[in-house]
């Protein structure tokens, strides 16, 4: 069972929710490869509203906040607005003409209003996640490590099919949707900037890792064989994951203060200040973008003491159930897993040791559709027998490139500020309890 969640809402896709992603997925992994976007051009643009209409429905949403008098105001400016030669049809024209010029009138102004220039954090306000299948075993370390392995690489492949443009298109039953959102889940990164947030792309020669996180520490991996285009075997990719943690022992968990993560919690003014004073310094600067310009990022999980050792979602309680489902969401807290994140980055995975697993999404560069596609994509592959054709004893037999550790210089500023935003997390109402 997949679970989405978002601020608002947990919902279990079981049922007629399940089988209508089952069948989105099934028509865009058809056998036989194509030009992943080649049914663009046919797809509708996004239409303008006729004015009355708009008029009509914007004060039935209205009628129920408002009392008589307001209402009877409110009517009264309507009518002005929408009447022949008035505001409203200047403006319906404009908007008109603009549809006829872009593909999507109302894209870049959603973006710009909706996601770059909110300045609450993205954390719960913003990111959606989603919940995998409860993981079984995932407290032996060799059973978690070669999920990863194989997920990381798998995700490598996909993202290659969406470079040369060869992955089937999306569609929903035998109807094409646009694919394009594929093209910006990885090798992406949101920036915090004063009053509007920047993004930032990279071309795939300038994203050839990913960034894997443990005990609030973060480790450049490369997917690559060194001076090739041959990716990594997951024996290699294993054989680094294990290097990783080797060199991330809970003795060497940061204190509070120097969880760099925790910044990208904060809302985004504080975020964006907060981030001029961190990259002043080169090192600071150099790790920041290996972060940004990575494929993806790996989020290898604490345990949560407060989950049962079980292996089936449907066995947990409310409290279980919810504190699985938020840790997508905000990681439960500075004390569990929220300074093992980069919330700033479109795709983080996290593999929990306790078996709870996910992904959470900057949502201004990545939308629902293609995340569930993704996602449905690589877990397919992780049960695979293809995925089960490899031991974890073999990674000790290859030679694997090794890990590089993002090496922080933090002023005492710094550490305020992440300090600040580290109260400031824990502050969330979600997170004013003790059952994190």
């Amino acid at each position: 069972m997949l679970l989405l969640i978002d601020a608002h809402a947990v919902r279990r896709l079981t049922s007629a929710t399940f089988q209508s992603l089952k069948t989105l997925k099934m028509a865009s992994s058809g056998r036989k490869l194509g030009s992943m976007t080649r049914f663009q051009h046919t797809l509708p643009n996004l239409p303008v509203p006729p004015l009355q209409q708009t008029m009509d429905k914007y004060l039935r949403a209205v009628g129920p906040l408002l009392n008589h008098e307001e209402m009877e105001t409110t009517r009264k400016y309507v009518e002005e607005f929408r009447k022949s030669g008035g505001t409203g049809e200047v403006l319906q024209n404009l908007l008109e003409k603009r549809a006829k010029e872009k593909t999507n009138w109302l894209s870049n102004w959603w973006l710009h209003v909706a996601y770059l220039a909110y300045r609450l954090p993205v954390v719960v306000h913003v990111s959606p996640a989603t919940m995998f299948p409860l993981m079984p075993h995932f407290d032996r370390t060799e059973v978690r490590l070669k999920f990863t392995s194989n997920y990381m690489r798998k995700l490598m492949q996909w993202k290659h099919l969406v470079d040369t443009d060869v992955l089937p298109p999306l569609k929903v039953g035998n109807k094409p949707v646009c694919s394009s959102g594929r093209q910006k889940m990885t090798s992406s990164c949101r920036v915090p900037r004063p009053q509007i947030d920047g993004q930032v792309m990279y071309k795939p020669h300038e994203s050839r890792h990913m960034v894997v996180a443990h005990n609030c520490q973060f480790f450049e991996v490369d997917m690559f064989q060194p001076n090739s285009n041959s990716l990594l075997s997951p024996p290699q990719l294993y054989r680094q994951l294990e290097e990783v943690i080797a060199m991330s022992p809970d003795t060497t968990i940061p204190p509070v203060n120097e969880r760099v993560g925790l910044l990208t919690s904060n809302d985004r003014d504080t975020w964006a200040e907060a981030r001029q004073r961190l990259t002043a310094d080169n090192m600071n600067m150099k790790s920041i973008e290996s972060i940004q310009s990575c494929v993806a990022m790996i989020c290898l999980d604490q345990p949560n003491p407060n989950i049962r050792d079980i292996h089936d979602i449907a066995m947990y309680n409310d409290d279980e159930m919810s504190i699985a489902c938020t840790r997508g969401l905000h990681g439960n807290g500075v004390a569990r897993n929220s300074g093992n994140r980069w919330f700033d980055k479109t795709m983080q995975f996290y593999i929990g040791g306790d078996g709870g697993c996910g992904s959470v999404l900057e949502h201004s560069f990545a939308d629902g559709l293609p995340a569930i596609d993704l996602v449905d994509t690589l877990l397919d592959y992780c049960y695979s027998s293809e995925a089960s054709s490899w031991r974890a004893e073999d990674a000790q037999s290859v030679s694997a490139p090794q890990p590089r550790k993002l090496v922080w210089n933090l002023s005492d500023e710094t550490k305020r500020d992440i300090l600040e935003s580290a109260e400031k997390l824990d502050r969330f109402p979600c997170l004013l309890t003790d059952r994190y």
